[in-house]
């Protein structure tokens, strides 16, 4: 059941806005659509309009859908509904907080980065792709630091994250294989009492 997408925004740069190709309420918010699934082997596509050439698409927690395009190339939702955006021509990894409505970014690291792909594991930590060094980045939000694992591939053009528990995993497209990125969670901290 995909249940009911509140809105569809679009991000790009350092903005976020209602899609303007989306059909509006009279009060000027979104109109929430209702996504319908047929049969359990079937389902009934929905589309929505846009003009922006999206790249990728997020659903939130909240229910909305968020996508990016041009410039930004991937879009995830983290467990408190943050939005991280690669964003490729400005080489940064970019945070957006719906809540708040702020936003924050950071510069990869390296010679003129292009930064593509984007995953939140499980600690909260953001793995993204950096074509430029061939590296998958790891970006710990607490520190504000990225650690860099170069790519045994020459041109491994990771265009996707995805994982599970422990493991990050990257479909080498350059290089026609896929690649777990294996770690240990950091053990839980059990406060002392006093």
């Amino acid at each position: 059941d995909f249940g009911d997408l509140a809105s569809c925004f679009l991000l790009t740069g350092c903005r976020a806005t209602p899609s303007p190709s989306m059909p509006t309420a009279a009060q000027g918010s979104p109109m929430a659509t209702q996504s319908t699934v047929g049969e359990p082997e079937s389902a009934t596509p929905e589309a929505i309009q846009v003009r922006e050439y999206p790249h990728d698409v997020a659903p939130a927690q909240d229910g909305k859908v968020w996508y990016t395009a041009q410039g930004t190339r991937r879009v995830w939702s983290d467990s408190q509904g943050r939005l991280w955006v690669t964003e490729w021509n400005a080489g940064q990894l970019a945070r957006y907080d719906p809540a708040s409505g702020a936003w924050a970014e950071w510069r990869a690291p390296g010679d003129a980065p292009r930064v593509y792909a984007v995953y939140v594991d499980e600690t909260g930590r953001v793995w993204a792709s950096e074509w430029t060094a061939q590296a998958m980045l790891r970006f710990d939000p607490a520190t504000q630091r990225f650690e860099a694992f170069r790519s045994s591939s020459r041109h491994a053009n990771v265009r996707q994250i995805n994982g599970r528990k422990g493991a990050v995993w990257t479909p080498d497209s350059g290089a026609d294989k896929l690649v777990a990125y294996r770690f240990r969670s950091p053990p839980a901290v059990v406060p002392r009492r006093a």
